[in-house]
């Protein structure tokens, strides 16, 4: 045997004989955890029966359904209101903008002249002008050739009592948060308090009526930027929904539709799809393994066929205890658990093959 061994060295020398020993190392390591980090793949199609139950053989993370769960966190969430205080000052000031423009035409002196038709179609032209402005931003300020000239003949201190009522109204109203969709119900209640008003001439009630719905608007509308930070808060609250290793995917005669399909593929189970980062990374933890191997063997002192030796044995030990963890593997389960104390990675494995069963 010495003699074959010395034949063999003088042969491939040093370097060939360790370098074929750890590479023999390494594709039996290889070799051995394939199978585990490989996992098992189902020849599946969609919308056919499942010839057997089908659990996950390993913990990933379902982005389709993390999105659903973010999206529906913020959707729950609902818009965030931001109530303007400030929009009942300027509601009473458009409404006294309003009446301003009547009397500023009205300061014409009054005499025979002014009441004749030319004149009061002149001075409702010239408020109408005024109106325009009002109406620029679609204020739905709808006030007719008729409600104008009511006005324009309501003395000077019924307006003012006009002006003030109409203040007072709309400055309670919109003393409370009102949202969008809550103002036609509050226009007619303004509406109604008009009417029933003693402050307000008959002869203007209809112009008052359209002065004062007018001027009754949201004051509390939805702010975008707090909505999106709540909403954005919310999503990234909400913890990625996960296909746990074990469990089912699909039943046996269970059909397998699109989902189903698509946990099948995410979980690398389908043959269609075969995920090889596992297999890369166990490349990579050989390598490195390999690599600190050779690094302690070259800086020992030993010499070299005592080095050679190492290499042999530690190829001897690991076939040995990769032997014995995959018989063990295959027979614990007619044993009772405490065998697998021997080799507790061999448990694991076969535990996990039970579960699937």
């Amino acid at each position: 045997m010495r003699n074959w061994a010395k034949q063999v060295y003088d042969r491939m020398g040093y370097r060939m004989i360790a370098a074929t020993l750890i590479f023999l190392i390494g594709a039996v390591i290889y070799a051995f955890l394939y199978t585990s980090v490989n996992g098992d793949t189902y020849k599946v199609e969609l919308f056919q029966l499942s010839e057997e139950t089908i659990r996950s053989a390993k913990t990933v993370e379902d982005p389709v359904k993390t999105e659903l769960e973010r999206q529906r966190a913020a959707a729950e969430l609902g818009p965030s209101y931001q109530f303007s205080a400030e929009n009942a000052d300027n509601q009473a000031a458009l409404i006294k903008s309003i009446f301003g423009y009547i009397t500023d035409v009205k300061e014409i002196p009054e005499n025979e002249e002014t009441l004749k038709p030319q004149a009061i179609n002149k001075m409702i032209e010239d408020v109408r002008k005024n109106i325009q402005l009002l109406d620029a931003n679609e204020s739905n300020l709808r006030l007719t050739d008729e409600m104008l000239r009511a006005l324009l003949l309501v003395p000077d201190e019924n307006l003012v009592r006009m002006e003030q009522e109409l203040t007072e109204l709309v400055k309670s109203r919109l003393s409370e948060p009102l949202r969008e969709e809550d103002v036609a119900g509050v226009q007619n209640e303004i509406e109604q308090e008009i009417r029933g008003s003693t402050r307000i001439p008959a002869s203007a009630l209809q112009a008052a009526i359209v002065i004062g719905r007018f001027a009754i608007g949201p004051n509390e509308v939805i702010d975008e930027e707090l909505t999106e930070a709540q909403a954005e808060s919310a999503r990234a609250s909400v913890e990625p929904t996960r296909i746990l290793q074990g469990q089912v995917l699909v039943q046996e005669g269970q059909m397998i539709d699109r989902e189903v399909y698509r946990q099948l593929e995410l979980a690398g189970m389908t043959q269609e799809k075969e995920d090889f980062k596992p297999l890369a990374g166990l490349l990579l933890f050989v390598v490195i393994t390999m690599g600190i191997l050779v690094i302690l063997t070259i800086r020992s002192k030993s010499s070299k066929q005592q080095k050679l030796i190492k290499f042999s044995v530690i190829l001897a030990v690991v076939l040995i205890s990769l032997t014995l963890m995959q018989l063990l593997s295959l027979v614990s389960g007619n044993f009772d658990v405490t065998i697998a104390f021997l080799f507790p990675d061999c448990v694991s494995r076969n535990a996990r093959s039970h579960a699937v069963e």
